[in-house]
């Protein structure tokens, strides 16, 4: 954030002619590096409503950020954010770091969480992202000795060694909190270079390169931009699967290992400012007189504060525990001495509703104290038998001849005889009438055995026949 550049089209103006300077990232480490006076519209990705830096995170689903003792060598000073700060706006100005960050996260499919930070300089030599001496983003400041800039910002990796996505304040302004200029307006639209925006022509972002105003929330052009980037923010697995929605689908906690007490579940989220996870865990057979210690904690992983709730069988609430106004929080509960085979639920939400509600965290049970006795052993399992060898020098025994099952041949059935009934005809005395004359039938006799008669043999007669 500087002033008095009238070629930089990064400046951000204010009624004391201050303006906000965001250093674009290098390509080559400690080289070449863009600043906003020396900008290359081709090495950025510009849209109607917001602007993308060319360089990104690796890994898009978790950053870090954190803040450095104060003595150690920041950029063009030495480091005295801590104790400056602290004595011009009391604690309050860690809340607006953290609240900005928030902001962002909490609307894109990424999380941001603080860490320790175990000292180094400025872009020290070291891993980009994922550095575990400190935060991927580091937040220091110095006197610049200057009153025309206020805050200067690196883009994402590649940019020197470990200064991508640093920001560096200048402790030698008035700032306040609420009123001009205000901390947290300009630590948000710092946050914003550091996740890969730039400034837009859209005067109502807060990635505007002029300085508005108090400015506590993101507006849509700059949500398109943050979801360009790291896009919407999903349900973790378990939840997509539909467990842990409702108290009658809990998520299982899985029992500790053999040997073991504590049971760890990884992957877990709140993805929606009142989303709400249920959970069921079960005490091991085994656990004589055992105490029950279950954590839900978002320490590392996210801007999450979370609330946890012990539940009834019939959905109420038997004990909670919270942290308003903290993040990257846990909340424990002990619920003291707990049966064998027993089986107990509860539920993790946010503190505080719209503030510090999304991100990641772990759920932990911890059995603490009392006997845990061994599991029963296995059944024996019997070994196979073997064949008993015969005494040396015996002879051998004649193989048993194999026995052959013939199946027995079926006899044939003869088919049964046909009967064939015979057609009886009455006699009849038909009548019937010949040349007028009605001739009658006589009646039949009875057959009677007479010699057989010869048959008549046709006469011939040859001659020419008329």
């Amino acid at each position: 954030m500087t002033t008095n550049s009238a070629k930089s089209p990064h400046r951000l103006s204010a009624p004391a002619d201050l303006h906000l300077l965001y250093r674009k990232p290098s390509i080559k480490a400690r080289a070449n590096r863009k600043r906003v006076s020396m900008e290359q519209l081709e090495s950025r990705i510009v849209l109607s409503s917001y602007e993308l830096s060319i360089n990104q995170w690796a890994s898009k689903d978790r950053l870090t950020y954190s803040i450095p003792a104060d003595g150690v060598a920041w950029y063009h000073g030495v480091n005295s954010l801590n104790s400056s700060f602290d004595n011009l706006l009391g604690p309050g100005w860690k809340l607006a770091i953290a609240e900005a960050i928030s902001e962002w996260s909490s609307a894109a499919n990424i999380d941001i969480a603080q860490v320790v930070d175990q000292g180094g300089d400025s872009d020290y030599e070291g891993l980009p992202q994922g550095d575990p001496r400190f935060g991927d983003i580091r937040i220091g400041g110095y006197d610049f000795q200057n009153k025309v800039t206020m805050a200067v910002s690196e883009g994402p990796p590649p940019s020197g060694y470990t200064r991508a996505g640093d920001i560096q304040v200048n402790t030698g302004l008035n700032w306040n909190l609420g009123k001009d200029y205000d901390f947290q307006t300009v630590i948000l639209h710092e946050l914003g270079h550091s996740l890969g925006l730039e400034h837009p022509t859209d005067s109502a972002s807060i990635m505007y390169e002029r300085y508005q105003g108090i400015r506590r929330s993101l507006e849509p052009g700059d949500l398109q931009g943050l979801l360009e980037i790291y896009g919407p923010r999903k349900p973790d697995s378990l939840n997509a699967q539909g467990y842990g929605l409702t108290l009658s689908s809990p998520i299982a906690v899985p029992q500790p290992s053999a040997g073991a007490r504590v049971s760890i579940l990884n992957g877990l989220s709140l993805a929606k400012p009142d989303d709400s996870d249920y959970f069921e865990i079960k005490v091991p057979q085994g656990f004589i007189g055992t105490s029950l210690t279950i954590t839900a904690s978002a320490k590392s992983l996210s801007m999450l504060s979370p609330k946890l709730s012990l539940i009834g069988t019939g959905g109420e609430v038997l004990q909670k525990i919270s942290y308003a106004g903290s993040w990257g929080a846990g909340a424990s509960l002990n619920l003291g001495q707990v049966k064998a085979g027993q089986s107990l639920r509860f539920r993790v939400d946010a503190s505080e509703p719209g503030r510090f509600d999304i991100g990641g965290y772990t759920v932990k049970a911890d059995f603490q104290g009392g006997e845990v006795l061994p599991p029963p052993p296995p059944p024996p399992q019997q070994p196979p038998s073997r064949p008993v060898n015969p005494p040396p020098g015996a002879p051998p025994k004649p193989p048993k001849p194999p026995v052959v099952v013939t199946p027995p041949i079926p006899k044939p059935v003869p088919p049964p005889p046909t009967v064939v009934k015979p057609v009886i005809v009455p006699p009849t005395r038909p009548s019937f009438f010949q040349f007028g004359k009605l001739n009658r039938v006589k009646p039949i006799k009875k057959a009677t055995v007479s010699k057989p008669v010869r048959a008549v043999r046709p006469v011939v007669k040859h001659g020419i026949h008329f």
